[in-house]
């Protein structure tokens, strides 16, 4: 039977073609779903749509994850190959070396999070891979405190993301965790070489 003969089938291709287009331009997986194609209001088409609408979501995240745990992880071991051969140096200078040790991994982790907080920016610009939810403005340093608050895994819970972005603040937690106690091992090795120069 051709899909001309049919209203219905007709009708259905027509949605099918008009979803898929959507899902092209980047709608959001949420708007879909909730979406009714039928009277009795579902679409038997609907799940494996959102599925696959679902999977393209998780690609591109994990994409986004990837690019920025390896940037993370590139700027950090830089960070600390410098600081090591650095404060080899200045052993002359005492204990503000310690100080310049602290300091200089404090905004290295800032510096991280900035970066993690422009991939949330992004990806929710991207379209149909989620949002922050809570109460914030949409600002910068609303996704800035979100990442902060992932990074640090302390996660106040105030804002919560959707959608595919989920999978982003995973990563981002667990970035965090390994970079945090990274830069926690490294300051130990140092205090311990400071404390056998005295």
């Amino acid at each position: 039977m051709n899909i001309q003969q049919s209203p219905f089938r007709a009708g259905v291709f027509n949605a099918v073609q008009g979803i898929s287009k959507q899902v092209l331009a980047g709608v959001a997986i949420d708007s879909l779903q909730e979406h009714r194609y039928s009277q009795n209001g579902s679409f038997p088409g609907m799940r494996a749509l959102c599925q696959m609408t679902t999977a393209y979501g998780i690609a591109i995240v994990t994409l986004i994850a990837a690019v920025l745990a390896t940037l993370i992880v590139f700027i950090h071991y830089e960070v600390l190959n410098f600081l090591s051969r650095a404060l080899a140096r200045l052993v002359w200078v005492g204990r503000p070396r310690i100080a310049i040790l602290f300091f200089t991994l404090l905004i290295v982790h800032i510096v991280e999070i900035w970066i993690f907080a422009g991939g949330f920016l992004f990806a929710e610009w991207h379209g149909g891979l989620g949002e922050l939810k809570g109460e914030h403005g949409k600002g910068i340093f609303d996704y800035v405190y979100f990442s902060s608050m992932t990074f640090t895994t302390v996660g106040y819970g105030d804002l919560v993301p959707t959608g595919a972005l989920r999978f982003l603040a995973a990563m981002e937690a667990l970035s965090g965790l390994m970079l945090i106690t990274w830069s926690a091992s490294f300051i130990y090795l140092e205090m311990t070489r400071f404390w056998r120069e005295k």
